[in-house]
């Protein structure tokens, strides 16, 4: 979405997502993260929300 709202785009958000797959690629964390899962182990991968993570420090 950063991409949408940053006007990379002139088309609208349904037709950019219709024509993009990249905007729903990349919400989708678990085949983002899955690679590090696999090697380290999920025991082993904290996932943090960015927002909470600086609302707090």
């Amino acid at each position: 979405m950063h991409t949408y709202e940053r006007s990379y785009t002139d088309l609208p958000l349904e037709e950019a997502l219709m024509q993009d797959r990249l905007y729903i690629d990349i919400t989708r964390y678990y085949t983002q993260i899955a690679p590090c899962i696999k090697k380290v182990g999920k025991n082993n991968v904290l996932l943090l929300d960015f927002d909470e993570l600086i609302k707090y420090t």
